[in-house]
């Protein structure tokens, strides 16, 4: 039966009958250092014990890679992040660094070992063989692989993490083209007798992200008072079946103000909403979703994005995304001179230093208006020589 001894600041001590030696007979041991509650412990112990029954236990001194990554999949990432992400978790794990690094041991990895599998994975990494991944793939690659490392430092497995010290590449940085005013209009003229004309239309006019979107229900929207709520989104798990879950940070939690013309338009997208539901002998609730499909099943959000892209090609708008819409909202919102940290809040950024890094190339023009406004305020005061 296994020990449980607290080593203060949510530091555990496990202790494990492990058998005997095979070499020397004599008593094996199991002892791992455990951060967190008692339960994360117990849960812990209870899984060495059945590896151990199965023959199954690898002893840190000894792990792969491979199978310490598995294993931080199984019990770390699985628990901690949402099922879309641990999806993706798992396909760059099994797919690209268990392949390349994972029978390197665990002690053993050394900075020259992921800078190999960085060129490597550039010249020939893609799955179906046709080339190399995208040093935007390569990126992510080295950052799961640096925060599993990370949890091997904290669970004491080995004493630091070499990922920190290997530069991944850096992509090249795509430049953002939003629609234009004309554009827009282009947009929302081929949408207009679509299902996904007013899901469109409010992307246009609040950046919201996709998720978010999709998630809003009547109870969050106050068209009297001109403004809708975040507060959860929209997600597809693997099952294909759609779930709502809280923002990801307190940031993307927020209020967003709606123009007039907006809240008209979803004053009478409401009303035939209504007329809907009363021919069919229901009413419309708080709780329904805004952009019910209808048959008034939630709307896919795959199905929202492609059906924007085929709208937009529709119109002679070619590369238009969805995303381009809450680039659009930013770019509109910069010409029109609005501060950058109203622009960061109104889109749920972490931070304004982010707009401005995702968004500065579209403001040196505001750079030139500032130096316009000086000339208007200091008027005269400059003196010239006579």
């Amino acid at each position: 039966m296994a020990s449980i001894d607290e080593r203060g600041d949510n530091r555990w001590r496990i202790r494990i009958y492990g058998g005997r030696d095979p070499g020397t007979g004599k008593k094996r041991y199991i002892v791992e250092t455990v951060h967190g509650g008692r339960r994360e412990a117990q849960r812990r112990a209870r899984q060495i014990e059945t590896q151990v029954d199965d023959g199954g236990f690898v002893e840190p001194s000894r792990m792969t890679l491979g199978q310490y990554l598995s294993h931080w999949l199984e019990n770390t990432a699985g628990i901690n992040v949402r099922p879309r992400t641990f999806k993706w978790y798992q396909e760059i794990v099994n797919l690209h660094l268990i392949p390349n690094l994972g029978n390197i041991q665990l002690k053993q990895l050394q900075p020259t070992h992921i800078e190999r599998f960085y060129a490597k994975e550039l010249k020939e990494g893609r799955v179906d063989g046709n080339g190399g991944s995208s040093a935007q793939s390569v990126q992510h690659y080295g950052r799961v692989l640096s925060q599993a490392l990370s949890h091997a430092v904290r669970m004491e497995v080995v004493g630091r993490n070499v990922a920190l010290n290997v530069k991944s590449p850096r992509p090249k940085r795509t430049e953002i083209e939003p629609l234009t005013r004309e554009g827009v209009a282009k947009l929302l003229k081929a949408a207009y007798h679509t299902e996904f004309y007013y899901p469109l239309l409010v992307a246009v006019y609040t950046g919201l992200r996709r998720s978010e979107l999709l998630a809003l229900t009547w109870k969050d929207v106050d068209l009297d008072a001109r403004y809708l709520s975040v507060n959860k989104g929209l997600h597809t798990h693997s099952s294909e079946e759609e779930r709502y879950q809280p923002p990801k940070t307190d940031k993307s939690r927020r209020r967003v103000s709606l123009p007039k013309e907006l809240v008209l338009a979803l004053r009478h997208y409401r009303e035939t909403q209504e007329a809907i539901k009363d021919r069919l002998g229901m009413a419309l609730t708080l709780g329904d979703p805004i952009f019910a499909r209808a048959d008034g099943s939630m709307m896919h959000p795959d199905s929202l994005s492609k059906a924007c892209s085929r709208l937009a090609k529709q119109a002679g708008l070619d590369g238009v995304r969805l995303h381009s819409l809450r680039h659009t909202q930013a770019s509109l919102l910069i010409q029109q001179g609005e501060y950058t940290k109203v622009i960061s809040e109104r889109l749920g950024h972490s931070s304004t230093s982010f707009t401005e890094d995702v968004y500065g190339h579209l403001m040196p023009g505001m750079e030139q208006a500032a130096a316009d406004k000086m000339d208007a305020a200091l008027e005269g005061v400059i003196s010239t020589p006579d």
